[in-house]
């Protein structure tokens, strides 16, 4: 059992380093701007990278992450923004060193989740349902016994069952 845990803790911890190592990061959208593309508490994957006119891009902000499409880049080499549902393009240039990466996948109101399992709350309570889960899942499957039968005992009743000297026990 301490071995199986063990083992299960190595492992999510290597699934962390590798999701660290990759070029990807998560991002939640917070409001409705890039709607109907993205709507608010969508999950936002971000490859970090050169993004391409017409790709949405996430960037930083006054200390903030925003996801908005890169309509157009400046004879600055600026970025030029704007949210989908916006009238208007947004009113800052956006600096190459601020963009975190284009938007390549989203998933519709997982964002929620990240945000919550962010928060030291979400996190303890996510690693608590994984750990109850996993002990249910145990217990079940001792319930429900051994999947193949028990071979019959032959031995008669009394009788002493011999082992050659040479052979260890087992």
């Amino acid at each position: 059992m301490v071995l199986r845990w063990s083992g299960a803790a190595v492992a999510l911890g290597l699934l962390g380093v590798a999701l660290l190592a990759l070029p990807f990061r998560l991002y939640a959208v917070q409001t409705g701007s890039m709607q109907p593309t993205f709507g608010p508490r969508a999950l936002v994957v971000v490859h970090r990278g050169e993004p391409v006119v017409g790709q949405p891009i996430s960037f930083t902000h006054h200390g903030g992450v925003i996801t908005h499409r890169l309509v157009s880049v400046d004879d600055k080499g600026g970025y030029r923004t704007k949210g989908e549902a916006n009238e208007t393009a947004d009113p800052w240039v956006v600096n190459p060193s601020e963009v975190i990466g284009g938007v390549v996948w989203s998933v519709p109101a997982a964002g929620y989740w990240l945000v919550y399992v962010k928060q030291a709350p979400g996190w303890g309570s996510a690693l608590l349902a994984v750990l109850g889960l996993s002990l249910l899942w145990s217990i079940a499957r001792e319930l429900d016994g051994p999947s193949e039968p028990a071979a019959p005992d032959l031995t008669p009743a009394g009788a002493a069952v011999l082992m050659p000297v040479d052979q260890p026990a087992s």
